[in-house]
């Protein structure tokens, strides 16, 4: 993921022919996208800008200063110099070490790959790298992975686990591996939740996961959104996810299970989720996969030692009506049965008929009447 944005930047660069000693200093490029250039005519369609001048994105635009790429996402509206990115309003992301973005009376100055928001909620994120905030009389440095948000006069001194969506252009190209590693996520939880349901468990349950102690299991599910009084946590598939990914993370880097497990409890506490936890803890899809089956497999033995209990044999189906069952049959008569007898004669009908029963007598008048053809339909000699 590190630089992706220079990778891709310099593939489109290679493709047209454009290289950073063509171009005069000063002199902002269009990589890719649609930019326009506000002049005294108004708004027009730029493929190059000077510095100083204001651009803004008409789509998603990359644009390569002097070494750095810059990243407007559409309808970013920017003052561009040779060291600043003044954001008017909109999104962007630099992808560099030289350039500084200035959002009303905040600073940012990183190196590696950061995002600046004007939004609703302004805020700074880190996707790779290091960066400081500044303000008149106050700076806070974050680190990757991490945001900050801008909505208060003050910094708060408090900074949030970065937060990201599945449909954002700059998240899918940077955030890929969480965003995969979120899907894998959900798809052992729906799993998990049909196995084990969503009720408290107690710690033994989850012990019999992992053949961990039982000290060892109160710091492991640390995770979990709920808890009780007797110390039962889940639902069990949020529990036993945290309890997979900690102990995924201490087999794959040799580490202390619970010092993991107190590591994922404090990113799961501040709002992370799953995926921003395994990209910033180094976790991999496949490690985490075979660290799930394992601990399920291992359930599986530990519920296969139990006795188990007698088997009960299903009911009989209720039989269909006409039928004919002998409780004793024997072997197949070598003489011809007698012929059926005649089928008596149908009863005189009721002058009142119950309104109620009468349908009912009906109905077991007409099975009588196919009895006696159904044995015959048996009969071998027939």
């Amino acid at each position: 993921m590190r630089r992706a944005l220079i990778v891709v930047a310099a593939l489109a660069l290679l493709a047209s022919g454009c290289t950073s000693s063509s171009r005069s200093a000063g002199d902002i490029s269009l990589v890719e996208g649609q930019l326009e250039r506000l002049d005294d005519d108004g708004w027009v369609l730029v493929s190059h800008a000077a510095d100083g001048d204001r651009v803004r994105a008409v789509t998603d635009s990359r644009l390569q200063v002097d070494g750095d790429q810059v990243f407007l996402l559409e309808d970013a509206e920017a003052v561009i110099t040779e060291q600043e990115v003044e954001l008017v309003h909109g999104d962007v992301v630099v992808d560099g070490d030289a350039l500084q973005v200035r959002i009303d009376d905040a600073v940012v100055d990183g190196i590696g790959t950061f995002r600046v928001d004007a939004g609703a909620t302004p805020r700074v994120a880190i996707y790779a790298g290091t960066a400081e905030v500044r303000r008149p009389g106050e700076g806070y440095r974050l680190q990757p992975y991490r945001q900050l948000s801008l909505t208060s006069r003050r910094f708060d001194g408090l900074d949030d686990p970065l937060a990201y969506a599945v449909d954002d252009p700059v998240d899918q190209r940077l955030l890929s591996k969480a965003i995969n590693f979120d899907g894998e996520v959900a798809r052992y939880s729906t799993r998990l939740a049909e196995l084990y349901g969503t009720g408290l468990q107690p710690a033994a349950f989850y012990a019999s996961f992992a053949e961990v102690q039982a000290d060892e299991v109160d710091v492991l599910l640390q995770a979990a959104p709920n808890r009780n009084a007797d110390g039962a946590v889940g639902p069990p598939a949020d529990a036993l996810i945290g309890l997979f990914v900690s102990r995924a993370l201490a087999q794959g880097q040799s580490g202390d299970l619970a010092s993991m497990a107190e590591r994922v409890a404090t990113l799961r506490a501040e709002g992370a989720r799953w995926g921003l936890i395994a990209m910033a803890l180094d976790l991999g899809q496949v490690t985490f996969g075979a660290t799930v089956d394992q601990a399920v497999a291992a359930r599986e033995v530990v519920e296969a030692s139990v006795p188990a209990p007698a088997p009960v044999s299903p009911a009989a189906p209720a039989p269909t009506v006409p039928t004919v069952t002998d409780p004793d049959p024997g072997p197949a008569p070598t003489t011809p049965p007698a012929p059926p007898p005649p089928a008596p004669p149908p009863p005189p009908p009721e002058p009142d008929p119950d309104p109620v029963l009468g349908p009912v007598g009906t109905l077991i008048d007409e099975v009588l009447d196919i009895v006696p053809a159904a044995i015959g339909l048996l009969d071998p000699a027939g």
